[in-house]
């Protein structure tokens, strides 16, 4: 319970924390953008319907990998997601 309510509140105040200073867009090209810009935190939305963030995403091939905040772990988790298997970004 205690860990839920930690991860709820530091998800919160990071999107109050970027949410103040951008917005955001569904993005065209999301490869050549999160490897020129390499933004901080980017929402996917998957084929499957899921959707999350991701903090610190970078681009490895045809991949986007950076670290998604899992409901039961208080520590981000690494993933890695193929592009075909991204709808939106």
């Amino acid at each position: 319970m205690f860990t839920r309510a930690v991860t709820r509140a530091t998800a919160v105040t990071l999107c109050l924390a970027l949410g103040a200073c951008s917005s955001m867009k569904t993005l065209r090209t999301p490869g050549t953008y999160i490897e020129s810009v390499r933004p901080k935190l980017i929402r996917i939305t998957q084929t499957d319907g899921s959707r999350y963030f991701m903090i610190g995403a970078r681009m490895d091939g045809d991949a986007v990998m950076g670290f998604v905040q899992e409901r039961k772990s208080v520590m981000g988790e690494f993933r890695e997601v193929p592009l075909a298997d991204v709808a939106k970004v």
